[in-house]
């Protein structure tokens, strides 16, 4: 069964029509929780083991397959039919070098402060360009900058994009919701070949079965393409079954349940569907003009942080906890590890992602507006409103 639902009055964005689709804050808003979880799963060494803090904080390891998901929604409900490829990568390379290739220079020196030693040069050059995580060493996927190592899988993703994107266009919604299936066996059958080539040992990062089930950026995709899919099938007229609230309440609950047990066990398959849903009902929110606390101009701002904050965090708690007496006053260590993360976020965003990646634009092709704070013109979402909303059902957000 298909996570999406058509109704049967609802109809499919026209060509034009899609050209102009409405930004999505909520979906921006979305990002700086998700980005926050992974912060709380790498705090949570320094905080009490609490029987109900542990795995509310371990269900931030679900935060990067989040990230997956809505890097395929976002880039296909922006897909331009007419985008060349070579655009698309070059807004790609825009988007993500310039902040990477900042990180990576400040983890350097970053990681002779914690660790006493200078990086290896492997994993040094592995982590500039982005294949760190098709090395199954640990010491290589997880060097210099630790989290980067999605960002290695998200730049495979962007390779393969062009080739999937007209087929997902093409894609029924009978096939859409095969896709959909597909990608959820396929998840839960890598986590199981792990399983059985570990012993069960699958949880130790530097095992095979471990970058195999979590690293490896072939066996990330299916999230990946779940996003393509859903955010097609919203194009095309169908809508989630269930509303913002109770998707949130369903991914609150699958996350905390995946925070009960190691990442690579989890690996994805446990909140594709509640994540996929709750993306899908953000995004109707706002197509419907319900927009909430996602929306405001402050969530917005902090998504906009997202992807600093995530590139960053990590380098500020290494930094802060080679200066820190161990043991000592945890709580404020990790106030002080968050103040300062969203202040090295900030900075990383306002000096060094906005402004290289509007340098680095192709300029003849206009910039998405899908993970923008700034409003679209008030005719256009009014104009969307009465064409589409007219039916009811449809997904109007």
């Amino acid at each position: 069964m298909s996570v999406l639902r058509t109704e049967v009055r609802s109809r499919p964005y026209s060509a034009p029509l899609a050209q102009r689709l409405p930004r999505l804050p909520s979906i921006t808003g979305l990002r700086f929780i998700a980005a926050f979880g992974v912060f709380g799963y790498h705090v949570l060494t320094l905080l009490p083991s609490w029987t109900l803090l542990h795995p509310l904080l371990m269900s931030g390891q679900a935060g990067v397959s989040f990230f997956f998901i809505l890097s395929g929604f976002v880039l296909t409900w922006s897909d331009r039919p007419a985008d060349s490829r070579g655009a698309f990568w070059q807004r790609r390379a825009a988007r993500i070098l310039p902040s990477q290739l900042a990180t990576w220079l400040v983890a350097l020196p970053v990681s002779a402060l914690r660790f006493g030693a200078w990086p290896h040069l492997w994993p040094m050059l592995a982590t500039l360009t982005l294949t760190q995580s098709w090395v199954p060493a640990q010491d290589v996927f997880f060097g210099v900058n630790g989290v980067a190592w999605s960002l290695s899988c998200e730049a495979f993703f962007y390779a393969l994009f062009p080739a999937l994107i007209p087929l997902v266009r093409a894609a029924s919604s009978r096939r859409r919701a095969e896709l959909l299936f597909g990608c959820l066996v396929l998840l839960a059958a890598i986590q199981l070949v792990g399983w059985r080539l570990a012993g069960g040992g699958i949880s130790d990062p530097s095992g095979m079965a471990f970058w195999l089930v979590s690293v490896l950026p072939l066996s990330r995709l299916p999230e990946f393409v779940v996003g393509m899919v859903a955010a097609q099938a919203i194009r095309a007229g169908q809508r989630p079954p269930i509303r913002l609230v109770p998707a949130a309440v369903l991914s609150l609950f699958a996350g905390y349940l995946a925070g009960l047990f190691p990442t690579s066990v989890v690996a994805g398959w446990l909140t594709l569907v509640p994540f996929t849903l709750l993306i899908c009902a953000a995004a109707q929110n706002d197509l419907r003009g319900c927009s909430g606390l996602l929306a405001r101009r402050w969530a917005v701002r902090l998504g906009e942080w997202s992807f600093a904050f995530y590139l960053t965090h990590q380098l500020v708690l290494r930094t802060v906890g080679a200066c820190w007496p161990a043991g000592k006053f945890a709580l404020l260590q990790v106030c002080i590890d968050l103040v300062l993360a969203l202040a090295a976020s900030a900075a990383l965003y306002h000096w060094v992602e906005v402004p290289a990646e509007r340098r680095l634009r192709p300029r003849a092709v206009p910039a998405s507006g899908v993970t923008s704070s700034t409003p679209a013109p008030a005719a256009q979402p009014r104009l969307l409103v009465e064409k589409v909303s007219q039916l009811p059902g449809s997904p109007v957000e």
